[in-house]
This record gives structure tokens, sequence and C-alpha cells, in this order.
């Protein structure tokens, strides 16, 4: 089973809301909005920060630990334009208006909160740099018989974008970070009137998500959520939260799913014969005569380069987009250059090779045969 969440974080815990500075790419609600029937995998893990903000950010959470086993998310029809977003005992509403998916509510086994007003979750298409705002109340009741209003505001911002390493050690690019803040006053009592967060009232707490979106995937890979005090002196965080979610769980996305055909465009590049991350760059004229070849387990990438010594990235990633290899560093000098990589982990298959030194990119292919 999984953690279970203290009263009132629900308020963020099952909310959907990561680029690649030199990337186009963005979220949007044809290829990122929650779908009814969707369903995947997602554990609890134990992280000590949420990381930068900012362009080209190396998010690295491979040394996070599980602190509880596998679980499973599921989205779920709550009515025309409503759907529900469920993780074991919880439950998160959201409602679909126009290019926005508004919170509506959330229920678990104590409390019961419906909106009054809103809060604003995502506003389609979101890419780095973004941001969108909302005043939000919700009421409802605690322990059956509480009278429970939380007002307040909410901002949405797209706040970085970049490299995503997960717990699981499997890295993926084009990856933007979703920052979300919602600043609540919370007040119990039969007699509480119902009201938007007034302009001069300090919101006493700050319910803050972080969720990093990959391209070709609908649901974010990683979750940190964090709960702070709101003091004159600045924010103290009072308790932070992760989840990771399985990527072969969303791999729905990338195989089969006819509504997923443009998932499919992202991770796919006609233009060099369907294989992720090929993105058209031109060389400037440093990089020349570059190939692969495969000989057993042991893959040779060569290639001229002229310039100054410098260093290059290599991602291995198989036909569906999930890297399988990485080299973050990689050093580089001018002349003929030849670099060898281990695939004693790879099993056999068609596989591409993205090359990245500074803002190029090299893409490349190859197939183990055993």
């Amino acid at each position: 089973m999984l953690k279970r969440t203290p009263l009132f974080l629900i308020v963020v815990i099952t909310g959907f809301l990561g680029l690649d500075a030199a990337s186009s790419w963005q979220i949007d609600k044809l290829t990122n909005m929650p779908r009814v029937g969707d369903n995947f995998d997602i554990q609890n893990i134990e992280v000590m920060t949420h990381g930068q903000h900012g362009r080209n950010v190396l998010w690295d959470f491979s040394a996070s630990g599980v602190i509880s086993g596998i679980g499973q998310m599921r989205v779920v029809l709550r009515g025309e334009n409503r759907i529900g977003i469920i993780l074991d005992c919880h439950r998160t509403d959201y409602r679909v208006s126009g290019d926005t998916l508004l919170w509506t509510g959330f229920e678990n086994r104590l409390i019961n909160m419906a909106d009054s007003l809103p809060a604003i979750k995502l506003s389609y298409p979101l890419a780095y740099g973004d941001s969108c705002k909302s005043d939000y109340c919700f009421k409802g009741r605690y322990a059956t018989d509480r009278a429970v209003v939380t007002s307040g505001r909410a901002h949405v911002f797209a706040d970085g974008c970049g490299t995503l390493i997960l717990p699981d050690g499997d890295t993926v690019r084009d990856v933007i970070r979703v920052r979300s803040d919602y600043y609540s006053n919370v007040r119990m009592g039969a007699a509480l009137k119902v009201g938007q967060l007034p302009a001069d009232v300090k919101p006493e707490i700050l319910y803050r998500q972080y969720e990093w979106y990959a391209r070709g995937y609908r649901y974010p890979l990683l979750y940190v959520y964090e709960k702070l005090a709101c003091e004159d002196n600045g924010n103290t965080l009072i308790e932070r939260q992760a989840y990771s979610v399985s990527r072969h769980s969303q791999e729905y996305g990338v195989r089969n799913d006819p509504d997923n055909e443009l998932l499919r465009q992202q991770i796919y590049s006609d233009s060099a014969e369907k294989y992720p991350y090929c993105i058209k760059t031109v060389p400037e004229g440093n990089i020349d005569n570059a190939g692969v070849q495969m000989s057993g387990d042991n893959l040779v990438i060569e290639f001229d380069y002229a310039g100054s010594e410098t260093s290059c990235e290599l991602v291995v990633s198989n036909t569906v987009g999930i890297t399988c290899l990485y080299i973050p560093r990689h050093a580089v000098s001018e002349g003929r250059n030849k670099i060898s990589i281990d695939c004693f982990s790879l099993e056999k298959g068609e596989y591409a090779l993205l090359l990245v030194m500074g803002d190029y990119r090299l893409p490349l292919k190859f197939t183990k045969r055993q």
C-alpha cells in the first residue's frame, strides 16, 4: 500500500501538471489531457530536493530510494466533461472547460470537498516559460460532521526544461517541469462563510507540486509534492512526498493506441526512418564522416571532428523512445574520434543513437543481432 497522505495534502496528490531548450515541444490538450480508462503504475519514493528551475537542467533522481511498493493510478468518468483521478483511497476531480483543465474537488475516507470556485490546473498548450493563475474556493466536510472551507490562489508555471534521470536510472530528454502553487487558508466550523480569499488576507499554507512531463508520454513521469507554512520571513517546509510513474505502464501511448497518434509522431521521425530523437540539425562543418558499427556486444562510433577539445553525451534508445543507455560525458578531440560502448545489457533489436555536442545533435541507428 502507498503511504497515506495527511489532511489537505490531498489537494495536490493526484494532479496532472519537462522541454529541451532547443525543442518546440509543448504540453497540449490532445496528447496530455488525462483520459478515462487509463491506468498506470506508481510508487512512493524518497527525495531530498525538487531540483533547480531554468533551461537545460539535469534533474537526477537516480539515488532516490523506494518508500512503498507499486500502486496504481486510474482515470474514471465523473460526468459530462468531468473526470476523477484515483490513487489508493484518494480521488481528485477535474472538469474540462475549453482548453483549460479545472480542479473541482477531492475526496478520501476523512474529507469530501467540492468547488464553489474551481482552481486552474492546466491551460493548454503550455510551453517552457508559460504560466496561468486563478482564485479558488472549496467547501465540504471533515469526518462527516465538521464544515471545512479552503480558499486561495493558484499559480501554474512551466519553470524548467531539460533532462530527467529517473529513480530506476532511465534517462529521458525533452522534459518540461511544471510547478503549481496553491496558496491556501483553511477554516473549520459550521458557520463559516464560503468565499474567495481576500487580497489583504495572508495565506497560511502553500501546497506546491512539481511534475515532470516528457515528450511522447501523456502523464508526468515524476511528482514531488511539498507542504509549506507561509511565514513573514519566508516559507518553511512541513512535509515533502514524491512519486515515480513507470514509463513502461504508459507504453500503450506509443504502441497500438489510435488516440495517441501524435505521441508516436513526437517520438518517431519519418525523415529518420521512424527512430526516436532524430532531429534535423546543421552540423556547422565540425563533424563529418560519422558512422556506427556493432560487433557482438560492442558498439563503436567513429567521426571526424574539427574544433577545440570538448565533450559529448550519448543516448541509446529503443524504437518506442525508452532510453536504454546513457553516457553523460565523453571526451572529444580534434581529428578522428572512436568511442566504444558496451551494449551487453541490450536485447536483440533496433536502436537509435543520439550524439549530443552543445546545440548539435547527430542521430544514428544500429541493430543488435545477438
